[in-house]
């Protein structure tokens, strides 16, 4: 199976060695111009260690292509720092409508998150952004702003740990899907911490 690294040629994938645990990659992408990873919903992670993410404590931006193949749980994370903040597919009603959930942890203790109003498809490619403007928290899909934001002033917890893709903690809460183009921006966006795909020099690699 072939491993995910990452745009310096780390490994980006749950292991080196191609094991179970690892998302494969598929052409099938929301631009028809690349790759994608595509994980199972059952035990399927990547992750991406970086100091620079770990340093955002206020104003960021986070998104990724994203198709969902099946809703099988509650929550399907599609990014998630686990110390700081997530994206996740989520369903609200606990079974069967599913909407994005952008949650930020609060330096002091506890989270804040922002459920939007769009339901997403099975079976369809999105692009979904999670902006945290520095005093409140929006959702963007496909670039429009989707109605109702929340409004919080108090920054992101400051703490080290990994960007995971496709799972929480790489434990639980697995999305069966698939992801591509993940990018982690401080604002103002002086640079990119995190890109998953094209341009980027995103390469594959079979063991």
């Amino acid at each position: 199976m072939p491993c995910a690294l990452d745009s310096t040629q780390g490994y980006l994938g749950s292991s080196v060695n191609g094991d179970a645990a690892e998302p494969a990659w598929i052409a099938d992408t929301k631009d028809g111009s690349a790759w994608s990873l595509d994980f199972d919903g059952t035990n399927d992670f990547a992750y991406h260690n970086h100091a620079g993410v770990d340093a955002i404590d206020g104003a960021f931006s986070m998104s990724a292509d994203v198709n969902v193949d099946a809703f099988d749980q509650r929550d399907n994370i599609i990014v998630q720092h686990n110390k700081k903040f997530y994206m996740d597919a989520y369903a609200s009603d606990g079974a069967t409508t599913y909407r994005v959930k952008f949650l930020i942890h609060k330096p002091g203790g506890g989270d804040v998150y922002l459920l939007n109003n769009i339901y997403l498809n099975v079976g369809t490619w999105y692009n979904i952004e999670c902006k945290y403007t520095g005093t409140e928290m929006q959702v963007l899909v496909d670039g429009t702003p989707q109605a109702g934001t929340v409004a919080y002033s108090g920054g992101v917890k400051t703490d080290s740990g990994s960007v995971i893709l496709g799972s929480y903690g790489s434990s639980s809460c697995f999305l069966d899907g698939k992801i591509d183009n993940v990018h982690i921006t401080p604002e103002p966006a002086t640079m990119t911490l995190l890109l998953l795909g094209l341009p980027f020099a995103l390469r594959r690699k079979r063991q």
